[in-house]
């Protein structure tokens, strides 16, 4: 499996834990499995930030240094936002929003793999 790949897939499941986070919460599940919950999708997320991060640069050497700035930036931005709310709900949105931007990226990934290599 490619690492971009493998990267969206971290994000579309990192999205998926913190939509599934969020229906336990709205629905009284203990600290212990929520706490699980957000930090599983967190590292999954970090790795599918980090994989698009990596993206934006061309020069190896700026997208590894993107690939670890990009993650600490988006998790300051989500630490912010946890302020203004309840987390579970702000996480449960942006899991929502990680999945309409990376399930389409991983399907794409997944019909070029299947068309091969030169398929756009």
């Amino acid at each position: 499996m490619a690492p971009r790949t493998l990267a969206d897939l971290c994000g579309a499941l990192g999205g998926l834990v913190w939509v599934v986070r969020w229906i336990l919460a709205v629905n009284g599940a203990g600290d212990a499995v929520l706490g699980t919950a957000y930090g599983a999708g967190l590292a999954l997320l970090a790795i599918g930030v980090a994989g698009a991060g990596a993206r934006l640069a061309r020069a190896a050497w700026l997208s590894a240094v993107v690939a670890v700035c990009f993650p600490v930036l988006a998790w300051s931005v989500l630490m912010v936002l946890h302020e203004l709310g309840d987390e579970a709900r702000v996480d449960g949105v942006l899991g929502v929003v990680a999945l309409l931007v990376w399930v389409p990226l991983v399907r794409r990934s997944r019909r070029r793999a299947r068309l091969g290599a030169h398929a756009a």
